[in-house]
């Protein structure tokens, strides 16, 4: 089984040219939102399966409750930010 990685850079931070395919990046405002929101790091496993449709530009997305935007820097995937969204009543 392959472990995960859960790297946080800065916007103005380059990525390693050796970066692992399976590391996913979180912008310095994603960062916040894991932890000051509580999201479940599932969402990260979405933006691997994600990671085919990923360039510069951003892309929304809905997985297992969280909303996620992510996008491709240098290579890698980063979560731009991510939030839970309600649970239907």
């Amino acid at each position: 089984m392959i472990g995960s990685n859960i790297t946080i850079y800065t916007e103005e931070e380059a990525l390693p040219a050796d970066s692992a395919m399976n590391e996913v990046n979180l912008s310095l405002h994603g960062a916040n939102r894991f932890l000051e929101r509580d999201i479940p790091l599932e969402a990260v496993e979405g933006v691997r399966h994600l990671m085919p449709l990923l360039n510069d530009k951003p892309l929304k997305f809905r997985y297992k409750g969280v909303l996620v935007v992510a996008r491709r820097v240098n290579g890698s995937p980063r979560i731009i930010t991510a939030w839970k969204l309600p649970l239907p009543l």
